[in-house]
């Protein structure tokens, strides 16, 4: 049995994508007998400091940043609920918000990791060791100051133990990181980013990632580089005991898209005009950071065909999958990320509309694989075209569903229990 310490960013109780693709790998360490303890931020004052999670102690270290903006959201909601109150203190708050971000964010290269201090992660990672002794510290990105607290860790108890880097995106070679800094800046992000890897013992990428390092100046430490693919093509069963059920109109062709919009590698905006035009009996909801406001200000002709709630709860949004008839994905920009959850959607078995932005895009070589897939290619612009398959493929599809041992078949490779089996027996050889 290792002793193994997780440093990462947005794991809970609001996981990120990345989150959601490790816990698959968490839960697998821990079943096969390995003592696991995660460090995370913490975002929000009602968010516990440590609690267990599927047998694993989760403890939280403050990001002074957000739980200050939690503050302000909580006042603010209160604000709301009283008119009268809302024009005295509207300025008052926007200002109170613009302060916190100047005293907080020249001191960081990422936004993701504004306010999370590294010096109290490091001060939690050390006293969590001098009571436990961890064999193994696997720090996980995005963001990648998990990274960076995990280097001054392993300088602090002189290398004692071994050190896993597993990256799902890359940093330095990052717009979405790095396009709002200077050049100097983007030296010191790349110099760190090296240092990082030159450090560790071991390099874990997903095989999107895999490729594109290895045609940058990183490929110097393709020896240390393993390959993982996403570990979440796993069976999705559905959760009676979730309190809180997006519900769907049952007379109509439910299409459903979770998961954030950006406005660089992701931009909903030909997705949302494509989907807009298609025949009222087929309705869309859409879990996501886009508020609906936001939404509706990019589609040309406001229908009511969009419903919008907030990003969900893990089981909250894989209750909501299992439901609808049609899932509906948004594809990269880029060609080193693939969106974790094409894997959670072929899972369920349900038919798959999948926006394509580019011939490059990652997700292709999965998806061509599937049965019930319908690959729209935005760079065509064939609004006609795209409007009539998707209609076409909703009423073809929408009681369509595959058995998850059939999709297993297909993709044996990245079949969650086997790309988890060989990480664990990856981290228990090192």
């Amino acid at each position: 049995m290792k002793k193994i310490l997780i440093v990462m960013g947005n794991h809970s109780p609001n996981p990120s994508s990345v989150a959601n693709c490790v816990d698959p790998l968490i839960i697998k360490l821990v079943n096969q007998g390995h003592y696991v303890d995660v460090i995370t931020d913490k975002k929000d004052i009602k968010t516990l400091d440590e609690e267990i999670i599927n047998n694993v102690n989760v403890y939280r270290v403050k990001n002074n940043y957000r739980v200050i903006n939690s503050y302000l959201d909580n006042f603010n909601a209160v604000i709301n609920k009283w008119k009268v109150l809302k024009p005295i203190f509207n300025l008052p708050l926007k200002l109170a918000r613009g302060l916190v971000l100047l005293k907080y964010r020249f001191n960081f290269i990422e936004r993701q990791s504004i306010g999370w201090s590294e010096k109290k992660v490091v001060a939690k990672c050390l006293e969590l060791y001098n009571q436990k002794k961890y064999d193994t510290v696997i720090s996980i990105s995005q963001p990648f100051i998990s990274h960076h607290i995990a280097s001054k860790f392993y300088k602090l108890i002189n290398g004692k133990i071994k050190w896993i880097v597993f990256q799902f995106d890359p940093f330095t070679y990052n717009n979405q990181v790095t396009k709002y800094i200077s050049r100097r800046k983007k030296k010191r992000a790349y110099r760190n980013e090296d240092q990082v890897l030159d450090a560790c013992d071991q390099i874990f990428l997903t095989p999107e990632l895999y490729d594109f390092y290895i045609k940058k100046p990183y490929k110097v430490y393709k020896e240390k580089f393993k390959v993982f693919p996403f570990a979440n093509l796993s069976p999705i069963s559905y959760k009676e005991s979730v309190d809180r059920k997006i519900s769907f109109n049952k007379n109509k062709i439910n299409c459903i898209f979770t998961g954030r919009f950006y406005k660089d590698i992701r931009n909903p905006e030909y997705a949302l005009n494509i989907l807009n035009q298609v025949d009222n009996n087929i309705h869309f909801t859409f879990l996501t950071n886009y508020k609906e406001e936001t939404i509706r200000s990019l589609v040309l002709d406001v229908s009511n065909k969009f419903s919008v709630h907030p990003l969900q709860d893990h089981d909250i949004s894989k209750n909501a999958l299992l439901t609808a008839d049609i899932l509906i994905n948004i594809g990269n920009t880029v060609s080193f990320q693939v969106p974790g959850k094409i894997f959670e959607y072929m899972s369920t078995g349900k038919p798959i509309i999948h926006f394509s932005k580019t011939p490059e895009d990652p997700s292709l070589k999965y998806l061509k694989k599937y049965p019930f897939v319908l690959i729209i290619k935005e760079w065509l612009q064939n609004y006609e075209e795209d409007e009539n398959s998707i209609r076409n493929f909703c009423e073809e599809f929408k009681d369509s569903k595959l058995d998850y041992l059939d999709v297993a078949t297909i993709f044996k490779e990245i079949e969650g229990d086997n790309v988890s089996a060989r990480f664990v027996a990856t981290v228990s050889e090192l």
